[in-house]
């Protein structure tokens, strides 16, 4: 069956987050909260969370080439690695760990089992910051992606197919993104095609906005019914969502059915992080060879 090839580390996956870091990500979400930051925190948790996947008692095993490309500024998108890492658009889970911006220590308050709250220390490795500035060319972006993907299946096309997960707040500046969408939906590996998710997150209400289906959530819809032609574009270039991707949203409590593809409407922040990890579990640690 597609998308059941086994990782290692001479067949590694490929991950590549694109992350808007346009002006309107400076505003909140629906909680109230920075939607560049909320993102940020995200994308470094879920960085984290792959390393920890990836690693032994003998270190850390390169399972994955990961790409975090951020697109909002004039220049064109390009990666969001810095330091060590900087100008590096691919990087080996082992260089994530090794080359992290900064590890912050934060305190985080956690129920103690008895109606009360402990706090916690813990330390946060940093890849990502909180950017927002200028327009929204997704278009662009997605352009960049496919030409990295489209070497990267030429070369691995014995490998599992590369996964690529869009957030953002807004809508392409730059032009309609079907036609490349589906350039990028066109690629694959002898295990199947290329996986595109597109997650849009919802903006905090504005002032007098009293219409609920304005900022109602739509989670992983199996078609486009409700939703306006900008949102319907979005799911038009998002993939179903492969059998075991499926299955271990059930552990999510997101309700899903055969063809539920990968876009969510106005995530808040607890379906930003649901989102992001339906969208890297589908290599689990069962498929990884030691």
């Amino acid at each position: 069956m597609p998308y059941d090839a086994e990782i290692s580390r001479a067949r590694p996956a490929c991950f590549i987050f694109l992350i808007d870091q346009s002006g309107s990500m400076g505003g909140k979400t629906s909680e109230g909260q920075v939607k560049a930051e909320v993102l940020a925190d995200a994308i470094n948790e879920v960085l984290h969370s792959l390393i920890l996947r990836c690693t032994s008692d003998e270190g850390i095993r390169d399972y994955f080439k990961i790409a975090i490309i951020g697109y909002g500024a004039e220049n064109e998108p390009d990666s969001v690695l810095s330091g060590r890492l900087s100008g590096q658009i691919f990087a080996t889970t082992s260089e994530l760990s090794e080359g992290t911006m900064a590890v912050e220590t934060r305190v985080e308050r956690w129920p103690d089992g008895n109606g009360g709250f402990v706090d916690r220390v813990r330390k946060v490795p940093i890849w990502v910051r909180p950017v927002s500035q200028q327009g929204t060319p997704m278009c662009a972006a997605l352009t960049r992606v496919h030409a990295l993907l489209d070497t990267w299946v030429s070369e691995n096309y014995d490998h599992f197919p590369p996964i690529v997960l869009n957030i953002t707040d807004a809508w392409a500046t730059d032009g309609d993104p079907t036609e490349i969408g589906k350039k990028i939906l066109s690629l694959r590996t002898e295990d199947g095609y290329a996986l595109l998710f597109n997650l849009h997150i919802a903006s905090a209400p504005e002032q007098g906005d009293a219409d609920p289906e304005k900022n109602r959530r739509i989670a992983f819809p199996a078609t486009a019914d409700g939703l306006d032609p900008r949102a319907a574009a979005l799911f038009a270039i998002s993939s179903p969502l492969p059998d075991r991707m499926l299955r271990y949203a059930d552990e999510y409590n997101v309700p899903l059915v055969s063809g539920s593809r990968g876009f969510v409407q106005n995530a808040n922040i607890d379906f930003i992080v649901k989102f992001l990890q339906i969208g890297t579990r589908n290599v689990p640690g069962g498929n990884l060879l030691r």
